[in-house]
């Protein structure tokens, strides 16, 4: 990653992976050396409310979450409708065009990248929770970052539960991944 720090800004409901995608981004981030400071913020989760995960990561180790968002995950509408106002110049948002469309124009300079998460992935229609992961992936390639450490991480985080979970998110994040660059 060349930039001195970036904040990446992580939404969706309850439900929607915003913890397990945050987790993977930072994991792998700072596997790579990089500094990151986390910040959760979560509406009652009974009710399916807005959850809002910040990560600032940076070359040095940063103190604090930040003031503005640098990148976006949009992981239902409601984020997207919410925080890409919040993007500055020279950002981006990236989100799965098959069912998120931004519903105003972003501020200037601010670039928007949908995901065609269905074409990357036919596991998205039996579950959809694995758009997170094709945004991991494609943010991971964004930040300039290694893939091969993403997948050491999502090994270490989903070995409990088989090889083939392991393989399935490693497979949809590496398309991901390859879209963005």
């Amino acid at each position: 990653m060349n930039e001195p720090g970036v904040i990446v800004g992580i939404g969706g409901a309850a439900g929607d992976g915003v913890a397990s995608a945050g987790n993977t981004l930072a994991l792998a981030a700072a596997r790579q050396g990089q500094g990151v400071y986390a910040y959760n913020a979560y509406q009652s989760v009974i009710r399916g409310g807005h959850s809002w995960l910040r990560l600032r990561i940076s070359a040095k180790k940063p103190l604090n979450h930040g003031d503005q968002v640098d990148a976006l995950v949009a992981l239902n509408q409601d984020t997207l409708d919410r925080h890409l106002q919040e993007l500055v110049g020279g950002g981006v948002a990236l989100y799965n065009s098959a069912k998120l469309q931004p519903s105003y124009e972003p501020p200037v300079g601010v670039q928007l990248c949908p995901l065609p998460v269905p074409d990357l992935t036919p596991a998205y229609r039996e579950l959809p929770v694995m758009q997170n992961t094709v945004a991991v992936g494609a943010m991971l390639s964004l930040l300039g970052l290694e893939f091969r450490v993403l997948e050491e991480s999502m090994t270490l985080r989903f070995q409990r539960q088989g090889e083939s979970v392991v393989t399935e998110n490693v497979r949809v994040a590496r398309a991901g991944f390859d879209y963005a660059e």
